[in-house]
């Protein structure tokens, strides 16, 4: 099975609660927590791409960047979102429409339960079940069009093309940071890894 592979943080965060001690999972509202023991939030974070960095700063730096979002996660189950939305109608048709989500909250105790540094950006054990015994991984042609036309029957009607930088062990597909860091942004708005909604491009 193919995988991307880039540097990125996995960080988990736990705050207490007051209840039976269980497990920890990952908690997405304030009732699993009491339920859980825990509010357990997972946090991704990748290093900047658009300065010269060495290993060693990139993982500080994903490690502070997968910690803020895992903060505010628990911020936003522990406060709830605040979502504001503007809609101007001009000539008796929509000019622009803006919503807009905040949130805002004091964490204190919270604690770092695991953190791993990982290079796998698309790991096929993440995908659905029902989708990845439905169709694999992904599909594979040999012709960029036909690939688009694949993924535009899936609902991806503007896919984001990227070439591989190079082949692990035969099986995996590496790609370059800047790379890595385009496909992380546009799956943390779309879910397409999540979902299959990839194809290789043979050549």
């Amino acid at each position: 099975m193919k995988r991307f592979m880039f540097t990125m943080v996995f960080l988990f965060l736990t705050l207490p609660v007051i209840a039976p001690a269980q497990v920890p999972s990952l908690t997405g509202t304030t009732s699993q927590a009491f339920i859980a023991g825990s509010i357990t939030v997972k946090g991704e974070g990748v290093a900047p791409t658009n300065k010269p960095l060495n290993e060693a700063q990139k993982k500080i730096l994903a490690f502070r960047a997968a910690k803020v979002m895992a903060l505010r996660e628990l911020a936003e189950i522990l406060e709830g979102v605040a979502i504001s939305g503007e809609t101007l109608v001009k000539d008796a048709s929509v000019a622009s429409d803006v919503v807009r989500a905040t949130v805002q909250a004091m964490v204190k105790g919270a604690r770092v339960v695991h953190e791993s540094y990982d290079e796998i950006l698309y790991d096929p054990t993440k995908i659905a079940q029902n989708i990845l015994v439905e169709r694999g991984a992904g599909d594979y042609t040999n012709d960029v069009g036909k690939a688009k036309a694949i993924l535009s029957e899936r609902g991806s009607k503007n896919p984001l093309v990227i070439k591989a930088s190079g082949v692990v062990k035969f099986t995996d597909v590496q790609v370059t940071g800047d790379d890595a860091a385009n496909i992380f942004t546009a799956n943390q708005k779309s879910n397409f890894l999540e979902g299959a909604k990839v194809v290789f491009v043979l050549k």
